[in-house]
């Protein structure tokens, strides 16, 4: 990795050891950046209190090293369909606090799903962070979060919805700008055929193939993207 592509504004795919590397910009008398690695290191040892184990982590950073973005895959109530995934964003040019996402990976697919709940620590980069306690409470607002997801999945995969109110879904999507929509195109076209109304088609069904086609977008993207999706499918809510 090359201090000239950290330069860009674009995100880049960094390992959790070239994490170490990165240092944060100084602090002032009211704002205290946090390492981006003690950051992580203090997250999955907090994880590892809580009876979950991280078995795959995925970094990317942007504007200069400032901003990260990652997630967690975790072994924790796994089922032969999802298992238990985390969602991390942070910055150290005060664009945001530190943030948590409640998400899940889907087994068959490897997609990746945000509930568009995301868990903000109480306070920002402050001198007086306490950053295990902070991060305890935000592990425990992801595992009840978590249970919320899990059953806001199974309703999405019950309920049933014709041809046309896949399309108009896909339409308000689309029109909301809440996924890029240069993966219009590969979403759109397995519903473009009358033949697809031969099948049923479940609000799952059409969360998969948006999630699907979000993987080939950078981190920070699909971040974004992932989280206005889950909360555009009431995942965060029992009302779906």
């Amino acid at each position: 990795m090359s201090a000239t592509l950290l330069a860009h504004r674009r995100a880049v795919n960094v390992s959790k050891d070239q994490l170490a590397t990165l240092e944060p910009p100084a602090s002032t008398k009211t704002w205290t950046p946090v390492k981006h690695s003690c950051l992580v290191d203090t997250l999955i040892e907090v994880i590892g209190n809580y009876g979950m184990r991280v078995w795959r982590e995925e970094y990317a950073v942007q504007r200069e090293s400032n901003i990260l973005f990652g997630v967690m895959d975790l072994h924790w109530q796994d089922t032969d369909e999802f298992s238990a995934a985390l969602g991390l964003r942070t910055s150290n040019d005060k664009t945001w606090s530190i943030q948590v996402a409640i998400g899940a990976r889907v087994v068959v697919c490897d997609n990746l799903v945000f509930s568009g709940d995301l868990i903000a620590l109480r306070r920002k980069h402050t001198g007086n962070l306490v950053l295990e306690e902070e991060l305890a409470g935000a592990i425990q607002r992801y595992q009840e979060g978590y249970q919320t997801l899990t059953r806001g999945i199974e309703k999405l995969k019950t309920r049933c919805i014709t041809l046309t109110e896949a399309r108009e879904l896909i339409f308000n999507v689309f029109a909301r700008k809440l996924v890029p929509v240069r993966v219009f195109p590969k979403v759109a076209q397995e519903y473009v055929k009358d033949t697809a109304g031969c099948r049923s088609i479940t609000v799952w069904d059409l969360h998969n193939s948006f999630t699907t086609q979000m993987k080939t977008l950078s981190h920070g993207v699909a971040f974004e993207a992932n989280t206005r999706l889950g909360k555009f499918f009431e995942l965060n809510t029992l009302s779906v």
